[in-house]
């Protein structure tokens, strides 16, 4: 068994010894490393020791969540009640509601909508805002107008939402169908 032993370490000395050459070889002639000085002829080869720095660890930067990115309004819903005044009398006292309907994404982490509502097709608003909690994908918001109506058939008028933040957003206008009689 020792005599296994010397071979084997004789064998590793054999394999060694021209790996210890070459290197000694490349590094006394400058070449594979640009780091090396240029040798100057004549001179005796010397060993020059470089150390290559250890890398420096990264910790990955945590991007905070972008939530005006994540929570936006999709989509609204409008309906109205009554749904048509047709029949009813000119100049009775009304109350016209209208209902929208906020979608925001499912995975929504919440946040506050900001909107005006409009119950004369547009001309004026007034401003309102909802809160969504986090997961939270609707919210109902509901506005009214109320009057006499006019025999110049010009109330109830469409009414609708335009979103203001975190995006921006129109509803479509709803209104009462037919008129006063």
């Amino acid at each position: 068994m020792l005599k296994n032993f010397n071979l084997a370490k004789h064998s590793m000395r054999a394999a060694f010894f021209p790996c210890l050459l070459l290197l000694f070889a490349v590094t006394a002639c400058g070449g594979g490393n640009s780091n090396s000085p240029t040798p100057t002829p004549g001179a005796t080869p010397t060993s020059v020791s470089t150390s290559t720095p250890a890398p420096t660890p990264t910790t990955p930067t945590a991007t905070a969540p972008n939530p005006a990115a994540q929570f936006k309004v999709t989509s609204i819903d409008m309906a109205v009640n009554p749904t048509s005044i047709g029949g009813v009398s000119c100049s009775t006292n009304l109350t016209v509601t209208y209902t929208a309907t906020f979608h925001v994404p499912a995975s929504s982490p919440g946040g506050i909508v900001q909107f005006g509502y409009t119950v004369n097709n547009g001309r004026a608003e007034s401003m309102a805002s909802l809160t969504f909690v986090p997961g939270e994908t609707t919210r109902t918001y509901t506005f009214t107008w109320q009057g006499n109506l006019p025999i110049d058939h010009t109330y109830p008028e469409p009414g609708g939402i335009m979103v203001t933040s975190p995006n921006q957003l129109t509803s479509s206008l709803v209104g009462p169908t037919g008129m006063c009689s």
